[in-house]
């Protein structure tokens, strides 16, 4: 999936950095993935991102990233209706959802 070749890092043969210039997130998770079939990363509503900014303002200040990453998850999760379902296209639809949570814009 990942390699380093000289002074380049690639993820599944592409420069990640030229990766990280070009295309989005959501997009380079796609590669890992390696689902061409599978459909991009959710946008998250309104009503979801404001949920999860109220919930991470919430947190101590000394909260780490892993912290908010945590915190994020759960309630994603408790909102699922499918999460205990761990049939691939099941996880990847939740893949997809965490995603964009957890990237800050």
């Amino acid at each position: 999936m990942a390699r380093i070749l000289g002074d380049r890092l690639l993820y599944r043969d592409q420069d990640a950095v030229e990766l990280a210039r070009t295309v989005g997130y959501e997009e380079v998770c796609q590669l890992l993935w390696d689902r061409a079939d599978a459909a991009p990363a959710a946008r998250l509503d309104d009503d979801l991102r404001a949920e999860i900014r109220a919930l991470v303002a919430a947190m101590p200040e000394t909260s780490l990233p892993l912290d908010r990453l945590k915190v994020v998850a759960v309630l994603l999760g408790a909102r699922d209706a499918f999460r205990y379902d761990l049939s691939t296209p099941s996880v990847l639809v939740a893949a997809r959802t965490l995603a964009p949570a957890f990237v800050r814009r």
